[in-house]
């Protein structure tokens, strides 16, 4: 099992660095729902999994890679914050990323 203590190493020695360099990070795992008696790596269902209840989808998955992505800002971007900070409105950036990401 994946502990509190995996993910905290994980995040300190993985993400937090690709963050850091400017890069967004993308986790790919997965779970497979199978009928019947289940492997360690699997889940027993007799019915469709309830896809809204996401606690229960997203616990237990198996991560297969993490990535780190550009994300570059598009070129009219500086020009639009030149034009902003030319007629006197202060440009602020919000973002739900990463704050390592946003710097």
């Amino acid at each position: 099992p994946f502990t509190t203590a995996n993910q905290e190493e994980l995040v300190k020695t993985v993400i937090e660095p690709m963050a850091s360099d400017g890069l967004r990070t993308i986790c790919m795992a997965y779970k497979d729902f199978v009928k019947g008696e289940a492997a360690p790596n699997e889940v027993s269902v007799e019915e469709e999994p309830n896809w809204e209840d996401e606690d229960s989808i997203v616990k237990g998955l198996t991560a297969i890679y993490i990535v780190g992505i550009e994300d570059p800002v598009r070129d009219e971007v500086p020009e639009a914050i030149r034009h902003c900070k030319n007629a006197g409105i202060r440009v602020r950036m919000v973002t739900g990323d990463n704050v390592n990401t946003a710097r």
